[in-house]
This record gives C-alpha cells, sequence and structure tokens, in this order.
C-alpha cells in the first residue's frame, strides 16, 4: 500500500525534528486509515466473537426448549436419531438459532454409546452411516463429534468425514475429546471451515464453575478476537448462562452463531495472507 504524504508548512524542513517526527506519524496513520479497504476496516472494528454449542440435545425435551429460548445466538448440536431430535431442532430454527449435528463417534474408553461412528467400519459403512446422520437432523448446517477420542485420530475415517461434510458445504468443529484429535487439521486441508472448541463450560456441574469457565472463554476471545465454548443441557447450565451472557455482552463480546464465527475467521485469514511479506 503507497501512502502519499500532504505536509503543512510546520513540517517542512526547518520545523522541529520531533514535532516533525510527531506529526508525520499521525499523518502516515491517518492517510493509512483511509487508504484501507472496507473488508479490512471492518475486520478492525470488530469486537470479540463468541460462539456457544449446545451439545447432547435430544434427549430432554423441557430443559433443551428452555435453553433453545435464551435470548443470545446459541448453536444448537442435537444428537440424531434421538427421541426429540426432529422436535428440538425445529425448534431451534423457529427461535432463529444455529442447528448442527452432534454426531456419536467412537471413544478411547469403551462405554455404552449410541449407535454412531466407529472404526471397524469401512468406507462404504461409514460413509452411509454418516449421510444418515446428516439427512436425521432438521437444518443442520454443520457437525461436532460427541466423544470420538478414538476415531478422530484416524486419518482414513476423518478424511472421509470430511469428504461426506464437504459434499453437503457443511462446516467442521472439533470438541477436542483427545488432544490426539487430527480432525480439524484434515477438515481444514480438505477446504472446510472448521475450528475446534477452545473451553468446555461444565465438566464441572455448578453455577460458579460455570461462570469462570464463561470468563476464560471471554478472555481467550480477546486475546485471539474469538472463542468457542461447549455447554450441555443441564439446569446448572441453564442458569449460569442467564447469569452470564448478558454481562459478557455488556462488556463488549459479541455473542454469534458458529458459522458467523468461522466466516470472522476465515476473513481473518484471508486479510494475513493478503497483506503477507515474502521472504
Amino acid at each position: 500500500m503507497q501512502v502519499s504524504l500532504h505536509l503543512p508548512p510546520c513540517l517542512q524542513p526547518g520545523a522541529g525534528v520531533l514535532l516533525r517526527t510527531l506529526l508525520i506519524g499521525l499523518a502516515w496513520l491517518t492517510e493509512a486509515a483511509h487508504a484501507q479497504s472496507p473488508s479490512q476496516a471492518q475486520l478492525l472494528a470488530n469486537a470479540p466473537e463468541v460462539a456457544i454449542i449446545i451439545d447432547d440435545l435430544g434427549y430432554k425435551r423441557k430443559l433443551g426448549t428452555e435453553i433453545l429460548a435464551l435470548p443470545w445466538p446459541l448453536t444448537a448440536a442435537i444428537i440424531p436419531f434421538t427421541p426429540y431430535a426432529t422436535t428440538l431442532a425445529e425448534s431451534a430454527h423457529v427461535a432463529g438459532k444455529e442447528v448442527m449435528v452432534h454426531a456419536p463417534m467412537e471413544p478411547v474408553a469403551p462405554r455404552p454409546w449410541e449407535q454412531g461412528l466407529a472404526i471397524s467400519q469401512d468406507e462404504t459403512e461409514f460413509r452411509e452411516r454418516c449421510g444418515a446422520m446428516l439427512d436425521a437432523v432438521p437444518y443442520a448446517v454443520g457437525l461436532n463429534n460427541h466423544g470420538g477420542s478414538r476415531l478422530t485420530a484416524s486419518s482414513d475415517h476423518m478424511h472421509w468425514l470430511m469428504a461426506e461434510l464437504d459434499a453437503k458445504r457443511f462446516y467442521f468443529i472439533d470438541s477436542r475429546t483427545s488432544a490426539d484429535s487430527i480432525a480439524e487439521d484434515i477438515a481444514q486441508t480438505m477446504g472446510l471451515a472448521t475450528a475446534s472448541r477452545n473451553v468446555f463450560l461444565d465438566n464441572t456441574r455448578d453455577p460458579e464453575a460455570i461462570l469462570a469457565q464463561l470468563g476464560k472463554l471471554e478472555t481467550i476471545a480477546r486475546q485471539h478476537g474469538y472463542a468457542i465454548g461447549i455447554g450441555h443441557p443441564y439446569p446448572e447450565t441453564l442458569q449460569a448462562l442467564q447469569l452470564g451472557l448478558g454481562a459478557m455482552a455488556n462488556r463488549g463480546i459479541t455473542l454469534v452463531p458458529v458459522s458467523r464465527l468461522l466466516a470472522q475467521k476465515s476473513a481473518a485469514r484471508q486479510l494475513a495472507d493478503s497483506t503477507a511479506h515474502p521472504r
């Protein structure tokens, strides 16, 4: 970017060196601000963004409905084939909430689990099962993993998953149930809109503890421009969200659905790439 400076007489040779230096710097900043493209200016003006996903929806109709009625743009992650999956997806859509598939995936430790995606499935069975899950949740536009500490470490299975998501133009959020997950890396390599969970809000089911986790989420958003939190349909989580989200918004955090946060993340990355210096 080239900036031409128009200097007043006080900045011409002969003016005080310090004064000239300060005023030239101010003039350059002013010219640079005017020279920015609208997309750059918009990115700089945006407040930190937080997206909160509510996992495990589909079993508890009353509590799920109460959480979806909160006046903030939460994202509803619904387990396919559960008793209230369709009902809650429709309720979320009517309430203006974003919907995603919360797909059961095989964990490391054997445990009772919904029928889901497993290491033992070959590509045909895996992709058929994945496609059925995506079709089972109305209005869904993305997917995150329910469990999956074993499956998200499998390169083949994650490539098959991302191919299915890409075909439906879904985004992917890695719930990060394991530090060994390679899911986000593969999603990014395959060109999907993607990110990972930053904070689990309610591993400790206590309103004060959940509020503290919301504080951590806010700190991350201020440091990096955005953050993703995951909570669950617990009474304690509902109470903490009622207390904490309005206060967070009043402190200048913008609460957004996941797709909006991913779009902002992508725009910021494109801006960084477009302004990189060759070395």
